[in-house]
């Protein structure tokens, strides 16, 4: 069963509809989920509410040619950002506005190594990426050293 479905229509996040990819979130061997408010994965822009569990693995990795940007709903996490060479350059808190001190937005314009260190039990954010979605364009980073056991 795949962990994400693309929507149609008009789309509303509400806290029912949080907590509904929470649950789903749950119930994936992965412990993420993501609805993706673009109908298809070859949309100009994708637009997506994530939902990761707190373990939850996300590789360090880069876009090529494409832009991210994150708004959090829930939970707090780290994204760290990477020198091509593995060097940890900087560290962006990230939470929803006015929680724990931290940022709520960040956007990454370049080709940059990153991840997210989730610090909470879930996370829950608003992700907008150009598209088409394809996934030769994300690249997990040589340096990343995978989890025994894990697997995409």
């Amino acid at each position: 069963m795949p962990n994400f479905e693309h929507a149609h229509g008009t789309v509303i996040i509400g806290q029912g509809e949080i907590d509904r990819l929470i649950e789903l979130a749950k119930h994936d061997p992965q412990h993420k989920y993501r609805l993706c408010a673009n109908p298809t994965a070859s949309d100009a822009i994708s637009e997506m509410i994530i939902v990761h569990l707190s373990d939850t693995v996300v590789p360090i990795h880069r876009h090529n040619g494409k832009s991210e940007s994150f708004t959090f709903l829930e939970g707090y996490a780290d994204v760290e950002l990477y020198s091509d060479d593995g060097r940890l350059v900087q560290t962006i808190p990230m939470a929803p506005p006015g929680a724990y001190g931290r940022n709520c937005f960040y956007r990454l314009n370049s080709d940059t190594y990153h991840t997210l260190k989730i610090l909470s039990p879930v996370v829950v954010f608003h992700e907008v990426t150009n598209g088409p979605w394809a996934k030769e364009d994300l690249i997990v980073a040589p340096f990343w050293q995978a989890p025994k056991g894990w697997h995409r």
